[in-house]
C-alpha cells in the first residue's frame, strides 16, 4: 500500500473550519416570536408577538406557551391569526405523536418477529397453577367489589402480608368472628403495635417537651368520645380514645381530670408535659383554668386550625360573602346535580384548552379516626 506524506505547508493551506454563527429556525412556532438578542444561540431572547411576553425561547418552550401545556401559562391572545397558528402547531404535534406511536408499533412487531419461538407443552401442574391464580384474582376482586372497598387495598403492604400468611395457613384454619376482632385480637394487635413504636416514643419524649392535644367528637353510633395525642418536635403519638359515660360526662371538671391523667402519665424522667391544646368551647376553657391551677407549669392554648375555622365561619355570615357563597353553591349544584352533562362538558373544554381535565370540587366533611373500642 503506497504511503502518503502530508507536508506542513499543505496542511497550513487548508481553510480553517469556521463555527456556524446562525441557527436554522424553520419551524412555524418561530413566527410567534420577535427575536431581540442572542440570534446565534440555541435560546435567543425575544417577546411573543401576540401577548408581549419576554423570555429566552426554544422551539419546545414556544409551543408550550402557545398551547398552554407542561406547566406553562397559555398565551391569552385570541385573534384569528393566533388561533390559526395554534391549530397548525396542534396538528403538527398530533402528527408527530402519531408517527412516534407508529414507529413504536413497528419496532415491537420487528422484535417479536426476530424472537425465536420455542414450542413447549405446558405441564398439568403449571396449567392448574395458572387456573388457581385466576380464581384467586377473581375472589379478591369480588371481595373488594362486594364490600365497597377502595381498589388501593391491593397496594397495601398489610394486605400483601395477609395473603402470604393465608397461603401458608393450615387447611383447618377459620377466620376469626366479629367478637374476637373487636375483643381479644384488638387488644393483642394494639399491644404489639405499641411495642413496635415504643423505642421511637421513648426517644422523642425524652429529648423534647411534650404537648397534650385533646378533642371530643361523636361516632356513627352517637357515642361521645375523647381523643388524646402526645405531640413532640420529633413525632406525634395517638394515645387512644375514651368513651364518656354518665360518670365522665363532658364538663370542665371531667375534662380537666382527663387532661391531668394524661399529663401525669408522662411524668419525669419519661417526659415532661408543658403544654395543652384544645378547642375554645366554654367547657375546655373551664378545664384550662383547673389544669393551670393544679399543674402550674402547664400552659394552655387554643387550637389554631379550630380558631381559623371559626373565623372563616364568621366571615361567611357577612351578607356580601354569604351572597357569593350562595351563588357558588348554585354553581356547584349545577355541575354536581343528577345530570352528568355539565361535568362531562367541563372536562372536555378544560382538556382542550389546558391539556388535562379539570373539575369543580366540593368540600367534604371529615372525621378523625374511628371508634374501635371504649378505651385503648
Amino acid at each position: 500500500m503506497p504511503s502518503v506524506m502530508l507536508h506542513a505547508p499543505d496542511i497550513l493551506e487548508q481553510p480553517a473550519m469556521k463555527r456556524k454563527l446562525t441557527v436554522e429556525r424553520n419551524g412555524i412556532e418561530w413566527n410567534c416570536i420577535h427575536i431581540t438578542g442572542g440570534e446565534s444561540t440555541q435560546t435567543p431572547s425575544g417577546s411573543c408577538v401576540y401577548c408581549g411576553k419576554h423570555a429566552s425561547w426554544t422551539a419546545v418552550r414556544i409551543k408550550d406557551h402557545i398551547l398552554g401545556i407542561n406547566g406553562c401559562k397559555a398565551c391569552p391572545a385570541g385573534t384569528e391569526e393566533f388561533l390559526e397558528t395554534k391549530e397548525k402547531i396542534l396538528e403538527l404535534r398530533r402528527h408527530k405523536e402519531a408517527t412516534k406511536r407508529r414507529r413504536s408499533v413497528i419496532e415491537n412487531a420487528n422484535n417479536i418477529a426476530e424472537t425465536p419461538i420455542v414450542l413447549r407443552q405446558s405441564t398439568i401442574e403449571s396449567s392448574m397453577s395458572s387456573a388457581k391464580s385466576t380464581t384467586v384474582d377473581e375472589a379478591v376482586a369480588t371481595f373488594i367489589y362486594a364490600e365497597n372497598l377502595s381498589a388501593r387495598i391491593v397496594a397495601s403492604t398489610h394486605f400483601a402480608s395477609l395473603l402470604r400468611l393465608m397461603a401458608s395457613a393450615p387447611p383447618s384454619y377459620r377466620l376469626p368472628n366479629r367478637r374476637r376482632i373487636n375483643g381479644d385480637l384488638l387488644n393483642t394487635v394494639t399491644s404489639k403495635l405499641r411495642a413496635l413504636d415504643e423505642p421511637i416514643r421513648k426517644a422523642c419524649l425524652a429529648a423534647h417537651g411534650c404537648t397534650v392535644m385533646c378533642d371530643g367528637w361523636d361516632d356513627i353510633s352517637r357515642n361521645h368520645l375523647v381523643n388524646c395525642l402526645y405531640g413532640t418536635a420529633g413525632a406525634s403519638f395517638f394515645e387512644g380514645t375514651t368513651q364518656l359515660d354518665s360518670e365522665t360526662h363532658e364538663d370542665a371538671v371531667s375534662v380537666a381530670n382527663f387532661l391531668k391523667e394524661a399529663i401525669d402519665k408522662l411524668a419525669p424522667p419519661v417526659a415532661t408535659v408543658v403544654h395543652v391544646v384544645t378547642d375554645t368551647c366554654s367547657t375546655m376553657k373551664g378545664a384550662w383554668r383547673i389544669v393551670e391551677r393544679e399543674r402550674p407549669w402547664i400552659s394552655t392554648t387554643c387550637c389554631a386550625p379550630h380558631v381559623l375555622s371559626l373565623l372563616l365561619k364568621d366571615i361567611a355570615s357577612i351578607a356580601e360573602v354569604s351572597n357569593v357563597m350562595d351563588n357558588m353553591e348554585q354553581l356547584l349544584r349545577r355541575f354536581w346535580g343528577r345530570s352528568r352533562w355539565p361535568r362531562m362538558k367541563l372536562n372536555e373544554v378544560t382538556s382542550k384548552n389546558h391539556g388535562k381535565p379539570l373539575g369543580l370540587y366540593r368540600a367534604k366533611a371529615t372525621r378523625f379516626a374511628g371508634k374501635v373500642s371504649s378505651h385503648m
